[in-house]
């Protein structure tokens, strides 16, 4: 759990001294390196309409990306036998992906009409036809339902000389709605959310995931102090946490107090001796009582009765999302959840 005042103070009371505190809870199993990602291109497909229940395509636009990716499950982009000579290839795809258009592009040979057939397990199965162009190109789009599993194959007859080898891939049945936004390095991280006041009215939920090829998750939030109410309660109550409240296992995160560019890292794991993340941070005033302290667990404006001055605590704080990189490929999510003196 996260730390949390003794039972000393009084209930609705949240009484504190100068010592500033950050409070971390790391992960009891860790992973074997902090930079360690998964990852997750984004792309559309090109295409129109087709037959089956989430089908898609018709050859003509090519899509701008390679743009398909898979579930839960560890699945293969390319499967099955390479097709033979002179028959159409499909392009390999991602094994996971958070866009619901799958875009496939291939070769066949010039001009002749190209099958496409798709086979989904939550029944987006069917098929669509285009013309492959004077040099050969083809391109499909299929929209499978969230969380649908497909592999796809390009015929242009009904023989094994005919038939392209088989792409796999899965869309995330929870989509990662940050990934288009970017955060993808510590420079540029997203910074999307409204400081959180010291009132406890507001939380913040991050859901995401990581898929191969992703080269991070950034997040900046920000916390605001508002020490004039400070001086009037006669104690700091600012109290900033950050909890991974779903992906426990999986995910960790790491802080840096500052925000961009903050050389300080809070809660160093490799300063304790692991290497996997944290599962929750708190930054708050620390509830100590000690003659050094004045009166300790109260503070003031300009040492008022011998009390501590209260502290503006307003910071940044800049997130990085670690995945376990001996964890199965998949769309597993992550939630972070973010307040500030939250009851």
């Amino acid at each position: 759990m996260l730390s949390t005042p003794p039972a000393s103070v009084p209930s609705g009371l949240r009484i504190v001294a100068a010592v500033l505190l950050a409070s971390c809870v790391l992960l009891a199993s860790c992973a074997p390196s902090l930079n360690a990602y998964n990852t997750k291109p984004d792309g559309d497909g090109g295409g129109g309409g087709g037959d089956g229940g989430g089908g898609g395509g018709g050859g003509g636009d090519v899509p701008t990306e390679d743009s398909a990716t898979e579930d839960d499950t560890a699945a293969t982009t390319d499967s099955g036998e390479p097709p033979q000579a002179g028959a159409p290839v499909l392009e390999p795809i991602e094994p996971f992906q958070n866009e619901t258009t799958v875009g496939l592009i291939g070769q066949a040979a010039p001009q002749i009409s190209v099958t496409l057939i798709a086979t989904c397990d939550l029944g987006s199965s069917g098929d669509v036809t285009a013309t492959s162009s004077a040099t050969g190109d083809f391109a499909f789009a299929w929209n499978p339902v969230p969380g649908e599993t497909c592999d796809f194959q390009a015929v242009t007859g009904t023989s094994s000389a005919e038939m392209s080898n088989v792409v796999s891939t899965t869309v995330c049945g929870i989509p990662d709605p940050w990934e288009p936004l970017g955060g993808d390095d510590p420079a540029t991280p997203l910074d999307e959310w409204s400081p959180l006041a010291d009132d406890g009215l507001i939380t913040h939920t991050i859901v995401g995931n990581m898929l191969p090829n992703d080269p991070g998750d950034w997040y900046l939030v920000h916390g605001l102090d508002d020490t004039a109410s400070d001086v009037l309660l006669g104690f700091n109550d600012y109290d900033l946490r950050i909890q991974l409240t779903d992906g426990i296992g999986t995910f960790s995160f790491l802080v840096s107090k500052g925000g961009i560019g903050a050389a300080l890292l809070e809660c160093d794991p490799t300063s304790t001796g692991t290497t996997g993340g944290l599962e929750g941070y708190d930054d708050y005033n620390d509830y100590v009582s000690s003659a050094t302290w004045g009166n300790g667990t109260l503070c003031s404006q300009n040492n008022v009765d011998g009390r501590d001055n209260c502290v503006d605590m307003s910071n940044s704080y800049l997130i990085e999302i670690l995945r376990d990189p001996l964890a199965p490929d998949g769309c597993q999510p992550y939630e972070l959840t973010i307040t500030n003196n939250a009851p």
